[in-house]
């Protein structure tokens, strides 16, 4: 058991680490999306994902990733279109 608290706390740090880089990331989401509302330009980036989505498979845990991911863009895009 002790084995199993000692990971958990690993993950605790891992998880304070996620969330801050992810509040760091929504932030920069929204200003992107204001400056593409400026100046008119398309929320969805195809192109964009795609290059996210090729980094992606390098991983060895990518499907799962990819599916985080996956979720975290349409949250990102849903974001920019509430800005």
């Amino acid at each position: 058991m002790d084995e199993i608290n000692t990971l958990r706390k690993k993950i605790n740090h891992i998880d304070d680490q996620l969330m801050a880089l992810l509040e760091e990331r929504f932030n920069y989401t929204n200003h992107i999306g204001k400056l593409k509302q400026q100046n008119n330009t398309a929320i969805v980036a195809k192109d964009r994902e795609t290059f996210i989505f090729n980094k992606i498979q390098k991983y060895t845990h990518s499907r799962h990733i990819k599916n985080i991911y996956k979720f975290l863009m349409d949250e990102s895009k849903k974001a920019q279109r509430n800005v």
